[in-house]
């Protein structure tokens, strides 16, 4: 599932926002569709000129475990 969103407002340093969500990918995968990510908008590694970043965060603000560090198991206390 991806979702574009665009800001009403302009602002050089962030035009829009990509939104994907995975269920299940392997890390090969993932750093593959990175790297095309960033051929295709011409990213230069250690320039000055940076035109890509990708930034994870977690979809549920909320939620009871750390999506990007993995399962954090809680004990819930009795009433």
């Amino acid at each position: 599932c991806a979702t574009a969103h665009y800001h009403s407002f302009y602002n050089p340093h962030c035009l829009f926002e990509l939104e994907i969500r995975w269920l299940v990918a392997t890390s090969c995968i993932l750093g593959d569709l990175i790297t095309q990510w960033s051929q295709r908008t011409r990213t230069i590694l250690g320039s000055k000129q940076v035109a890509f970043h990708l930034v994870p965060i977690p979809c549920d603000p909320f939620a009871e475990c750390d999506a990007l560090r993995g399962i954090k198991q809680t004990k819930q206390k009795a009433f």
